[in-house]
């Protein structure tokens, strides 16, 4: 009997003592390291996922990646170690058609555009050695349908691998196409483009100590990273700005709403390596924007197109997110870039002038559109407003792209393109082939 009392008292014990393990609480870092070892979710990519977000909301747009199991707020390494690319066979008929030197699908126009700019990209290369290196997060937006994944997959086979690491919001998770199953408010349509931008920002400051720039775009977009590294990096003007200059468009208080101009001081008291940074094509017009019946919205403001994305320092990062339940969360509409320009200007960060000295623009349209473009004429977009207000010139057609132009829209091609029966994705990696002599080897 002593022994059967005994034998209960030591299973007692042995049930408080395991009680206590459980209990005890565990700092973030062991909790992430019991999920790295314990996962038993078994999808075979479990290395590149590094645990749950810092957050502890658990509403829009904090929700974060979503993990094949259903778990929300799943963080993923972003490491451009993850990606895979395809390599498919080269399409003579689309990548490098004809002889050396003859242009391709690009157009006549787009062809001196990237050879303009593939002069950038190579004076930059060879400078490698001398300068900082800072790290970049490039993001996309996208969607699992066909022709999406198809643009996605011609991103990593092209550039998405020269950047630091690399998130594509999305709404399936494929990790050696780096997308994750970004979740957002309202459905995966192109009409809920703010919300989901909203989400991929919240969803890149859980990053914003390990990266010092993030780019983000659409799947449309080619980004020569070499040419965003060397702006970032080597240029007078990104270095004057992080040391307190003011260009231009944050000198002047044109397209500030009064209630707003408190905020407008933020950007005086911002001093390297602090100092929010907010880089993109800048646009502006006079027109209230009719979002739809009930919501209307003044664009004296300036925003930055779309198309070719734009660009935050972590700072900029930072000061967008912790501000971001305070302007427009139950807004579902496609015009991410106009509202994006309006809350960073409210808080002080308008976008910085981005235009080179010989009055190219870094971020552009389609080479081929850019090489037609005439600054003269009128339009809602026209660069004649950012003339009249701020004394900023741009060029025409070749001249209105600098030799370090960042990301090119490809889908201001889109009609040629469909007409022809060629993809965005074969242009993308038409653009690499060019930039980077593939053609000629």
């Amino acid at each position: 009997m002593r022994y059967k009392v005994t034998a209960i008292m030591w299973v007692i014990a042995a049930h408080c003592l395991l009680s206590l393990i459980l209990l005890k609480p565990q700092s973030e870092d062991g909790v992430r390291r019991q999920f790295r070892t314990a996962s038993s979710w078994g999808d075979g990519d479990r290395r590149w996922w590094q645990g749950k977000m810092a957050t502890t909301r658990s509403d829009h747009p904090y929700l974060g990646a979503r993990h094949p199991s259903g778990e929300a707020q799943m963080l993923v390494n972003p490491s451009v170690d993850r990606l895979k690319p395809s390599n498919p066979p080269r399409d003579e008929t689309t990548t490098c058609p004809g002889s050396p030197g003859m242009h391709g699908i690009e157009g006549r126009g787009g062809a001196e555009v990237l050879s303009k700019v593939r002069r950038g990209i190579t004076r930059f290369r060879e400078s490698m050695t001398k300068r900082r290196r800072s790290r970049i997060l490039c993001m996309v937006y996208t969607v699992h349908l066909s022709e999406n994944v198809d643009n996605l997959r011609s991103i990593v086979d092209t550039w998405a691998r020269q950047c630091d690491g690399f998130i594509a919001a999305s709404n399936y998770t494929d990790h050696s196409a780096g997308s994750v199953d970004l979740l957002h408010r309202g459905n995966e349509t192109y009409t809920a483009m703010w919300q989901k931008v909203r989400s991929t920002w919240a969803y890149a400051y859980e990053y914003r100590a390990s990266y010092d720039f993030f780019h983000i775009a659409g799947d449309d977009v080619y980004v020569a990273v070499d040419n965003l590294r060397s702006y970032l990096d080597e240029s007078k003007e990104v270095k004057r700005l992080e040391e307190g200059f003011l260009d231009v468009i944050a000198n002047n208080t044109w397209f500030r709403e009064p209630t707003d101009y408190k905020n407008s001081t933020l950007k005086y008291r911002y001093k390297k390596p602090s100092r929010p940074l907010f880089f993109g094509c800048t646009v502006m017009h006079l027109k209230t924007l009719k979002v739809n019946e009930t919501y209307k919205y003044n664009l004296r403001t300036i925003w930055p197109a779309g198309g070719p994305g734009y660009t935050l320092n972590s700072a900029a990062v930072e000061l967008f997110v912790q501000n971001i339940d305070d302007y427009h969360g139950n807004l579902v509409v496609p015009q991410e870039d106009v509202l994006m320009g309006s809350v960073m200007s409210r808080l002080g960060v308008p976008v910085s002038v981005t235009i080179d000295e010989a009055h190219g623009s870094r971020y552009v349209g389609s080479a081929q559109h850019q090489s037609t473009i005439d600054s003269m004429l009128p339009g809602p977009h026209s660069p004649q407003l950012m003339r009249k207000f701020f004394d900023l010139y741009a060029g025409d057609g070749v001249g209105s792209v600098s030799e370090t132009a960042i990301a090119f829209h490809l889908k201001d091609d889109y009609a040629w393109l469909e007409a022809n029966n060629v993809t965005v994705a074969n242009l993308m990696r038409r653009y690499h082939a060019v930039l980077y002599n593939q053609c000629d080897r």
